[in-house]
């Protein structure tokens, strides 16, 4: 619109007096505010008259003249005139005449809203709105400069400026709510632009505009939220109660009134918004903004789930609040209930989009340890659009993550709605120190197996090592539940759909014993278990704490969520290749003890004292094979297995061997173990001596093996309760304590194994000694 031609020139005094009479011209200068409005009475008159006559030229002379000669003067009763003028003048026109002079009497007002002194500040609020209230709905036609300089009144540090500004703003939202054909487009500009500030006033201004805005039907606010709802989570997070409550307030009338248009709800839009502030460490903030993600959950359901890893980096943490933030955590509970449920068995048949992910990750970075937190999403803050260049981060739109972009292109083509696997999974895999929420990430690995098991088991590989770190956690509940999720991923049926000619975890190569059939006849394990099994023994090998500490219990629960003899197995053969011999013979140690206590290895213990099917000879020669790192747990297998004929002549080899403090602390185990009730049976048969003589043997081998302690008084007495006439008998009957033992397996070749083994262990500690002297020798 051009501008009129009487701002190109100032009028002149003498041009003035022409127009004004003498009399108006002394009034409207004059301090007093009485000879003021008396000078406007007098102008109002002369404009009417004019107006009679049709005289618009003369009316555009005397708008010109108070312009130029009273509101742009330095004197400030001048400018007080002026405006004073300026309203009388819009009053003498009325409605139907005011439109053609709008322009010429917005103007100048408009100009005062900034005048350095607070009195003319607020006679131009005061004059604007007489003219507003003639003109109605024309005045809108200036909205956008009326509406800033309002908000700038509102934060004016003179109350009665700011008075002037709400009686004005009062009168703007009666005028904008007559006018059906309001323009909220610009409007959410303007409000965009401003939501950003730190002025309480201004705040409370901008909060009351949304309201009143959303108390009309026809403007459908819930349409243009994404534009600042953000802005408004800020206001949220003020300290000033009143100003917290009136925006927590105007967000509880939006989300109702989401619920009511939810067809028309932009949900992509706002729900990385969200997900920001439900990070917030505002508790109010925080608990709006979970509310707000459970109602889009139940409203726009599938639609969400490619953000699913934004709303877990949310919840998560909320997981072990509790006290004052208790109440935050039922919410965010309710969040992760609702994300829980989109996910369907349905989407394990997506696995196009980690393959996808896959080929972005393998773009990004070539390191498996990094791999999966490149994926990680980055839930970006959205900027305030007035930030300038300089002050706004740079590709602060780019920042909010890949799966957002594709939310929104799935949104405007109408895409079926994808899990994007590998992004949750960083979420789910990340550090954190909260226990809950190690917990809940855990509770989600399983339950995205139990959805979508065939793509979980594909990315089992890039799972394990972050799932093994959390063996080392101090919570006993998070290696609970870390073990779980192993045992589950070990056992995953999907592998025989993932990969149909993969074999089985343990499968015995080099060995003469078809024993994997046997095993898996028992559970279905795939190659992660024993993976998993190796790099669970590289964890103790380098972190003995670990072992003394955990180590036990991680066993046991192993043995109780796959099964005692796969584990076993698996763990004997690969200790039977293992290079460090003295960690060797302590894991062995270690799997000795649990195997003779625990009660979840019961079914364990049965079979190797019964030895009744081929499976279980199996069993007792895997583990006689690798117990041989330790002469002790050999001979105590070889009395739980019953075993005696051998373990005599295991005896006889233990002269063979250097005779440490260890080796008798060891054998000082065993005389207590056979005194538990795990070796009941033994002691009873030593009762009958002629048909257990290997038996009896063995024992007094021990015995003159052990010095005389504790130990060795408790087997002494044992071995006397034998009744002296069963040892006078004891040949007179032809004796046998031996099993009978199937083909592949010969006696000969087990003691053969153990003297092999013990001749490795001798030459690893000369070998370990020489490194130490030429160690010491070189400082």
């Amino acid at each position: 619109m051009p501008r009129p031609s009487i701002w190109k020139g100032k009028m002149t005094e003498k041009e003035s007096a022409a127009v004004l009479p003498q009399s108006v011209t002394r009034g409207l200068t004059d301090k007093l505010v009485e000879r003021r409005k008396g000078a406007a009475v007098e102008l109002e008159r002369l404009v009417k008259d004019l107006l009679m006559m049709n005289d618009n030229s003369q009316i555009k002379q005397v708008i010109f003249a108070l312009k130029d000669e009273f509101t742009l003067t330095s004197n400030p009763n001048s400018r007080k005139g002026g405006l004073v003028g300026l309203a009388a003048t819009a009053i003498a026109l009325g409605k139907p005449a005011i439109g053609v002079h709008l322009p010429e009497l917005v103007q100048p007002v408009l100009v005062c809203f900034e005048d350095q002194d607070a009195r003319v500040r607020y006679y131009a609020c005061e004059a604007l709105y007489n003219i507003s209230k003639v003109a109605r709905v024309a005045i809108l036609v200036f909205f956008n400069t009326i509406f800033e300089g309002l908000i700038k009144l509102a934060c004016d540090a003179d109350s009665n400026v700011r008075y002037g500004a709400e009686l004005l703003d009062r009168l703007m939202k009666d005028i904008v709510s007559e006018n059906p054909h309001f323009d909220i487009d610009n409007f959410i500009m303007l409000l965009r632009n401003s939501i950003y500030t730190n002025n309480g006033f201004a705040k409370t201004f901008l909060v009351s505009w949304i309201s009143f805005l959303d108390s009309i039907p026809d403007m459908h606010m819930h349409e243009h939220l994404p534009e600042f709802l953000d802005g408004l989570f800020n206001i949220l997070g003020d300290p000033r109660k009143e100003i917290k409550k009136m925006a927590q307030d105007t967000l509880g009338e939006l989300l109702k009134e989401l619920e009511q248009h939810s067809s028309t709800v932009r949900f992509y839009a706002m729900t990385n918004i969200l997900a920001v502030h439900s990070q917030s460490e505002d508790h109010t903030i925080q608990t709006t903004a979970l509310t707000w993600l459970k109602t889009f959950l139940d409203l726009a359901q599938r639609d969400l789930l490619v953000f699913t890893p934004h709303i877990l980096t949310a919840i998560l943490p909320c997981m072990a609040y509790e006290g004052e933030k208790a109440s935050i955590k039922e919410v965010a509970l309710g969040v992760n209930e609702r994300l829980k449920k989109l996910i369907i068995p349905e989407d394990d048949r997506d696995s196009l989009t980690d393959e996808l992910d896959q080929l972005k990750e393998n773009a990004v970075t070539t390191t498996p340890a990094r791999s999966l937190q490149q994926l990680s999403p980055v839930v970006a803050r959205p900027q305030p659009v007035n930030m300038s260049p300089r002050m706004a981060p740079k590709a602060s739109h780019e920042d909010e993550g890949e799966s957002v972009h594709q939310a929104n292109s799935a949104a405007s083509l109408k895409e079926p709605p994808k899990l994007h696997l590998l992004p949750v999974l960083a979420v789910l895999l990340n550090k954190t120190v909260q226990q809950e929420a190690r917990l809940e990430s855990l509770r989600w690995l399983l339950w995205l197996h139990q959805q979508l098991p065939k793509r979980i088991y594909s990315q089992a590989g890039k799972l394990l090592m972050p799932l093994l770190e959390m063996l080392t956690d101090p919570s006993d509940k998070v290696l609970r539940m870390a073990l779980k999720v192993i045992a589950v991923l070990s056992t995953s049926k999907a592998s025989l759909e993932v990969e149909p000619s993969a074999g089985h975890a343990h499968s015995t190569e080099g060995s003469s014993l078809a024993q994997s059939a046997d095993i898996t006849s028992r559970t279905h394990l795939n190659k992660y278990f024993r993976l998993f099994l190796i790099e669970l023994l590289k964890i103790f090998n380098s972190n003995r704490a670990l072992l003394d500490t955990k180590g036990s219990s991680i066993v046991r629960l192993l043995c109780v969520d796959v099964n005692a003899h796969p584990v076993y197995c698996t763990l004997a053969e690969i200790l039977n290749s293992e290079e460090n011999l003295t960690f060797a013979s302590l894991m062995v140690q270690v799997l000795n003890m649990i195997l003779f206590t625990s009660a979840e290895l019961y079914e364990l213990r049965t079979q190797l004292k019964d030895l009744h099917s081929t499976e279980d000879w199996c069993l007792f020669k895997t583990l006689y094979q690798c117990w041989c790192h330790n002469p002790v747990t050999t001979l105590a297998l070889c009395l739980l297995s019953q075993n005696y004929e051998h373990s005599s002549h295991l005896i006889c080899k233990f002269t063979d061997l250097e005779i440490t403090a260890g080796f008798l602390k060891e054998l000082d185990k065993l005389v207590q173990l056979l005194e538990s009730p795990i070796f009941a049976f033994l002691r009873l048969q030593i009762l009958e001596p002629h048909q257990n003589p290997h038996l009896l043997q063995t024992l007094y081998g021990v015995l003159m093996l052990l010095p005389q302690t504790t130990a060795f008084e408790t087997l002494r007495q044992r071995l006397s309760c034998v009744p002296v006439m069963t040892l006078i008998h004891m040949n007179d009957k032809p004796t046998s304590s031996s099993k009978k033992i199937p083909l592949e397996i010969t006696y000969d070749e087990l003691l053969a194994n153990f003297v092999t083994v013990q001749q490795r262990h001798s030459a690893y500690r000369k070998t370990a000694i020489q490194g130490y002297r030429i160690e010491s020798t070189s400082r």
